[in-house]
């Protein structure tokens, strides 16, 4: 009982001078203690997530540390299974090496016995018929000798014959080109060129020099087949040219004795850091030389040769219709399967065109001009 009393006495105590505290000051200890266990809650959580951290990498860590003893322990019997391949290589060539030895050994074994019992069956055959077996075998043997020497002979006339036959066929080619470039009649070779040179040489170097030209083909069809193989060489470097380069073209069509219409097309591009211009080709038009005849030539001697459109940059032609028209002439459609190639009027044909507005006495003077031109191009 006094012990109960005890009790209630210090609990009354507690609360009378919890009752004496202000309010103010009731409320700033709670908050302190609010902060302080806000603080040991975060404070707690940040270890907590530190330490999930360093699981995490040490996870990280050890999940490598496992891959790459993999790897080395994989690269190790690899390695070895290799340094085995290897060990069996050198057996396997070694037991070759001792049977390749063994096979001469016996090879060898044989011929010397073979060459014994020949010896055997010459002395008994020179025996039996008195020595004249033994000589009618050496006159075998020098008539075998003579026909090795002629065969030996006739090699090297071959070769020499091979020899001359390149030289004769590379000094072809070469008169084929300077006729060509000359645009001589193919039969001039035959006729003229060979018999005059044939007459210098013989009188400048020998008659025996002079000779050898005789063996150069230079008739009609061999002059003419090399200039088509000159013709072919040149394009292929042209065509390989324009592959490695952006390139412009010029075509134009034109008419020629009233009946033969031709398309003719010349090419712009870039070759060994300078611009370099060359004829691209020549060819018929069959029908009406519309727009679309005119594209349909071009893009077949492209894609032939393996040209693309997209390096096409620019297009010049005269101003037709069927050439500059902007929605279905031949500059339109080129457009279309190159967007980036830029269209020019022909400078020439402007100027011709321009020309027309001179006055009577120029016109005059220029149709002359021309005329006289033209009839110079035509007769030879």
């Amino acid at each position: 009982m006094v012990l109960l009393q005890i009790i209630w006495f210090s609990s009354r105590s507690a609360v009378s001078d919890s009752e004496s505290v202000p309010r103010e000051q009731q409320i700033l200890g709670s908050n302190k203690r609010l902060i302080s266990d806000t603080g040991h809650f975060t404070h707690t959580r940040e270890r907590e997530r530190e330490r999930e951290r360093e699981t995490l990498l040490y996870s990280i860590y050890k999940h490598f540390r496992t891959v790459k003893r993999e790897k080395e322990r994989e690269g190790r019997e690899r390695e070895r299974e290799r340094k085995r391949e290897r060990e069996k290589e050198r057996e396997g060539d070694g037991e070759k090496e001792r049977k390749k030895e063994q096979n001469k050994e016996g090879g060898r074994e044989k011929e010397e016995e073979k060459e014994r019992e020949r010896k055997k069956e010459i002395e008994k055959r020179d025996k039996d018929t008195g020595g004249r077996w033994r000589e009618r075998e050496r006159k075998r043997a020098g008539e075998r000798g003579g026909k090795r020497d002629e065969l030996n002979k006739q090699q090297r006339a071959f070769v020499k014959v091979t020899s001359v036959n390149h030289a004769a066929q590379l000094a072809s080619y070469k008169v084929a080109h300077r006729i060509a470039l000359c645009k001589k009649p193919h039969t001039i070779a035959e006729e003229l060129i060979l018999p005059a040179a044939i007459d210098m040489v013989s009188c400048l170097i020998d008659e025996k020099s002079a000779q050898k030209l005789k063996c150069i083909p230079l008739s009609n069809d061999t002059v003419g087949r090399r200039i088509v193989d000159i013709s072919n060489d040149i394009e292929e470097q042209l065509i390989e040219a324009i592959r490695q380069s952006k390139y412009a073209l010029q075509v134009d069509e034109a008419t020629v004795n009233n009946k033969d219409c031709l398309l003719i097309a010349y090419v712009r591009f870039i070759a060994q850091d300078a611009l370099s211009e060359e004829f691209l080709f020549c060819t018929n038009v069959t029908g009406r030389a519309t727009a679309d005849q005119l594209f349909q030539i071009i893009n077949d001697y492209l894609s032939k040769h393996k040209i693309k459109w997209e390096d096409c940059v620019g297009i010049c032609t005269d101003g037709a219709r069927s050439m500059a028209g902007h929605k279905t002439g031949l500059r339109a459609l080129i457009q279309r399967v190159s967007p980036n190639a830029q269209w020019t009027h022909c400078v020439i044909h402007r100027e011709a065109l321009a020309s027309k507005q001179l006055s009577s006495e120029l016109s005059e003077t220029l149709t002359d001009v021309v005329s006289a031109v033209n009839y110079i191009k035509r007769v030879p």
